[in-house]
């Protein structure tokens, strides 16, 4: 009984095993047809699948072009408001460069005025020292130079004729000549001229200074030296011709002439360059009995044989 019963076990193990199996079966068959259906409708389908894909494409491609367009918008549309600050910042700068420029041109321009300013005074001051030396020097050589006064008589006139047979006056002129200085006076020598005054004629001054300017330079080899506190006797004889005496009366109503007798003496000295110069003008005169100084009269009789000498004071200058 025991093997019928294992029998009977098996054999229904067997049909549980063979249920199981077609079970298995039946569901692997389903599967497979729900497999192939998938195939199949999936094949069906692909194409529309693949649109919907292009279509997703080109929107995502459309939105990025358009986020890029707004990106590139924007960044377009700032740009203006980033030109003008970059404008603005220039432009600050350009002010503030002009600025610090014209505070240092003004700096400049007063340390230029300041330069000149003390140049100027350093001209000044250096003039200055120059104009005290020169005084200085012309003090020194001053004191210690030759200084020469002249002071002049008119001797007895006389009546001839010079060398080329002019008839005339002579009249002696002599100088005492005294040096005040603390130098020597060397090379003295002693001129003199006699002219007429009228309305054609120079003054007596520009007389005076056009012959001794004249001289002022002339070497004479017979000149002598006075040292200081020393007189010397000096002497010049001038002629007055009677032609110009008659035509300077033939001008004239009143019958009078007005002779001037002017000169100089040249000397040297130490501590100054050139020749120096004292000169004088005298006007002449005759003496009346009351002592008295008055013209000279040609058209009077023995008018030579009165006292005729030179007006005092005389004109006295030196240089």
């Amino acid at each position: 009984m025991s093997s019928l019963h294992e029998r009977k076990c098996r054999l229904a193990y067997a049909l549980a095993a063979l249920v199981a199996i077609s079970q298995t079966i039946t569901s692997l068959d389903a599967i497979s047809a729900m497999t192939a259906e998938s195939a199949s409708s999936a094949s069906k389908s692909a194409p529309k699948g693949t649109g919907d894909v292009s279509q997703s494409t080109e929107r995502i491609a459309k939105a990025l072009e358009v986020t890029v367009a707004q990106k590139g918008a924007e960044k377009y549309d700032d740009r203006p408001s980033r030109d003008l600050v970059a404008q603005e910042e220039m432009a600050k700068w350009a002010r503030l460069s002009f600025i610090v420029a014209l505070v240092s041109s003004i700096v400049s321009g007063l340390g230029l005025l300041a330069l000149i300013y003390s140049l100027r005074l350093n001209r000044r001051a250096t003039n200055a020292a120059q104009s005290a030396v020169a005084v200085a020097r012309e003090t020194n050589e001053s004191q210690s130079r030759a200084w020469l006064s002249a002071a002049c008589q008119l001797g007895t006139p006389s009546e001839g004729f010079t060398h080329y047979g002019i008839e005339g006056i002579y009249f002696n002129v002599s100088c005492q000549a005294k040096n005040h200085g603390r130098s020597p006076a060397t090379g003295v020598s002693f001129h003199s001229e006699i002219a007429l005054l009228g309305k054609d004629t120079l003054a007596p001054t520009e007389m005076m200074n056009k012959y001794c300017d004249s001289i002022r330079e002339r070497a004479d080899q017979d000149a002598d030296a006075i040292f200081p506190d020393s007189i010397a006797s000096l002497g010049h004889t001038v002629f007055l011709s009677k032609r110009d005496i008659e035509t300077d009366l033939a001008t004239k109503d009143f019958k009078m002439i007005s002779p001037v007798v002017y000169g100089c003496l040249n000397y040297k000295t130490l501590h100054t360059k050139g020749v120096r110069q004292t000169r004088f003008i005298y006007y002449l005169a005759t003496i009346s009995e009351a002592g008295q100084a008055m013209v000279l009269r040609p058209d009077q009789p023995n008018w030579l044989g009165r006292p005729i000498g030179l007006s005092q004071p005389g004109t006295v200058t030196t240089d």
